[in-house]
């Protein structure tokens, strides 16, 4: 047996008195507010972001990181209000060297501690030398 033919299609084969998928399309394509956000953090829009920073590390005024970060919270709001582009840049090389030295896993707590701690050192947060310590015998990092 055939089914019977729906009476409440249109020629296209839509249901009638839907609305057509273009109309829904365009609330996918709403214009949204760039922004940069420290994961978990508070939301910083580029129109309030400054241009420069006081940089912890060089100490001097230098462009503002103009990059996603990857840590959250005050750690990240500090890091987005007193750490330079090329701070940041240097901290993404040296993040490797700390996680390879120190066979971080990033998925247990305390080696996210760890890695932050050095993140603290490496903007001379804590007022150092901005050294982040050596691991291995030779003293690895710096």
């Amino acid at each position: 047996m055939r089914p019977e033919a729906r009476t409440d299609l249109d020629a296209r084969g839509a249901i009638a008195d839907y609305p057509p998928p273009e109309a829904c399309w365009s609330r996918l394509r709403r214009p949204t507010e760039v922004r940069v956000r420290a994961h978990g953090g508070a939301h910083v829009s580029e129109e309030t972001r400054p241009a420069t920073v006081h940089c912890s590390r060089y100490q001097q005024e230098l462009p503002a990181i103009t990059t996603r970060i990857t840590f959250a919270g005050e750690f990240g709001d500090r890091i987005l209000s007193s750490v330079s582009q090329q701070a940041w840049s240097e901290w993404l090389e040296m993040q490797i060297k700390v996680i390879n030295e120190y066979r971080l896993h990033l998925g247990e707590p305390a080696h996210r501690q760890l890695l932050k701690d050095a993140a603290a050192r490496f903007f001379r947060f804590d007022g150092g030398d901005g050294s982040v310590g050596g691991a291995g015998p030779e003293g690895g990092l710096s």
